[in-house]
């Protein structure tokens, strides 16, 4: 049996499209996912990031992790080097994406320490007012695709640097059917298919187990989760420090 379990860390609802895509892959692992939600946005949270998120860290360390995946880069880039595994597909996309032609966009916070990762500037917009739309729920066809058009223009190449932009990536791909689109999810799922692919305990016959936690602001994660994913989420619970 394999008891450990596989930890998502976000701050709000968009690494469950992630976790969605690891629990298909990896039918017999447990996940346990947390969202931050009381400290939402961390990506406004410049002078603190790096408090907030050991606070996270620690707190979904506590559980029996085999690895965190961190879904959210405001998060994973304001964390100092820790004992845990951690992935979030940041340096692979760095690896595989040429920055200097595409558009990145994510929370400010994310955009400047990506910044600082790459040692140069980029073509960046802060999406601030979209990644909000995923964490209240909001699937307003016409707001959205109006800020996408503000945001792309004429781009040919767009970097989603946000796990709550994962669930407009659909209205990204329908307002420019020429446009391509990158996220971080694929290349998160690419680290941990290297992380696990000699550990056999993932085969071991094991009865899927998902648990949901949030800091806060319980009924909203579910509501706000429940518009996006076909799925129930009433079961979250808040969790205690």
């Amino acid at each position: 049996m394999n008891f450990k379990k596989i930890g998502i860390l976000d701050d709000s609802i968009g690494g469950i499209k992630v976790l969605n895509s690891l629990k298909e892959i990896y039918t017999n692992e447990n996940f346990i996912y947390f969202a931050d939600l009381k400290e939402y946005p961390y990506g406004l949270k410049k002078l603190s990031s790096e408090k907030l998120a050991k606070n996270s860290f620690e707190n979904i360390s506590k559980e029996d992790l085999k690895l965190l995946v961190i879904t959210n880069p405001a998060i994973s880039m304001s964390l100092k080097e820790e004992d845990i595994k951690i992935i979030d597909g940041i340096n692979r996309s760095i690896e595989k994406l040429n920055y200097k032609n595409s558009l990145v966009l994510g929370s400010k916070l994310s955009l400047n320490l990506l910044e600082k990762r790459l040692g140069f500037n980029i073509d960046k917009v802060d999406a601030q007012m979209l990644i909000n739309l995923a964490t209240d729920g909001d699937k307003n066809y016409y707001i959205i695709t109006k800020l996408i058009s503000e945001y792309i223009k004429d781009k040919k190449e767009v970097i989603l640097f946000d796990s709550n932009l994962l669930l407009f990536k659909d209205y990204f791909l329908n307002y420019n059917k020429n446009l391509k689109v990158y996220s971080l999810e694929d290349f998160i799922l690419e680290d941990v298919g290297d992380y696990l692919k000699d550990d056999l305990r993932h085969l071991a016959s094991n009865r899927q187990k998902v648990k949901y936690y949030t800091s806060d602001y319980r009924i909203a994660f579910y509501k706000s989760a429940e518009e996006f994913f076909d799925d129930r989420f009433s079961s979250v619970k808040i969790f205690k420090e």
